[in-house]
């Protein structure tokens, strides 16, 4: 879908139900399958603190650029680098401005796939 029909045909309408829900009191979590650097100005526009965005293959410094004040993001961690990569190489995918801060900031690290009974809190 091209970025004028995602605009034209598929987000109001998304984005009228998400509205919808929020209103209800719920958060909403939005799965951006795919690239969507090219998409991250027309879906900044939801209430802050209200959406979660779950991207799958979206430069995540781009994101938080464009969402960092908004929304919650995660996603776009391959499986194969949890299971087989060291903790560096998942630092690695960081923002810049994550790693060299010194603050301390609190991560939704996921690795696209759906926990299971295995996954415990920590």
């Amino acid at each position: 879908m091209s970025d004028e029909q995602f605009k034209t045909f598929y987000w109001p309408t998304l984005r009228r139900v998400s509205l919808a829900l929020i209103e209800e009191g719920f958060i909403v979590r939005m799965f951006a399958e795919g690239g969507y650097e090219s998409r991250l100005d027309i879906i900044c526009d939801l209430p802050r603190g209200k959406v979660i965005w779950y991207f799958d293959r979206t430069d995540m410094a781009k994101a938080k650029e464009k969402l960092g004040d908004i929304a919650c993001i995660m996603g776009n961690v391959p499986v194969s680098l949890i299971h087989s990569g060291t903790a560096a190489d998942v630092e690695a995918l960081l923002p810049a401005a994550d790693r060299d801060s010194g603050q301390r900031r609190r991560l939704y690290l996921d690795d696209r796939r759906q926990p299971g009974p295995q996954c415990q809190s920590r």
